[in-house]
């Protein structure tokens, strides 16, 4: 009965614990979503860069149908990326990386309120 307990226990210690497994993977995606975020205005000059000169959408261009692309990951990135960087942080409870989403989220925000607001006074 000894041989049963002692074999049981070293099966548990060999196991890596869950919390070290899931910890890792959180690090991961906080990486990923700060990068998402921080190429996201790259990914809006391309757009930029490019232009629409040409409306015909039966007649795109591959890179067209790219700049496109780019532009709404761009704007998933301006968007999507802080809001999914701060719950993953708290769940993960990560005290620097939620600041950092945080913040994040306030530069989104009033770069999106400037925009708004040349739009809106444009002559």
């Amino acid at each position: 009965m000894a041989s049963d307990v002692s074999a049981s226990s070293s099966v548990v210690s060999a196991e890596r614990p869950p919390a070290a497994a899931g910890g890792r993977g959180a690090s991961r995606l906080i990486a990923w979503l700060t990068g998402w975020w921080l190429t996201s205005p790259l990914m809006f000059w391309a757009v930029l860069v490019q232009g629409e000169a040409d409306h015909d959408i039966a007649h795109d261009s591959f890179w067209d149908l790219v700049v496109r692309a780019l532009g709404w990951i761009g704007l998933g990135g301006v968007v999507l990326a802080p809001v999914a960087g701060l719950v993953v942080a708290s769940i993960g409870r990560r005290r620097r990386a939620c600041a950092r989403f945080a913040l994040m989220g306030a530069v989104s925000a009033a770069g999106f309120l400037a925009i708004l607001y040349l739009v809106l006074h444009a002559d």
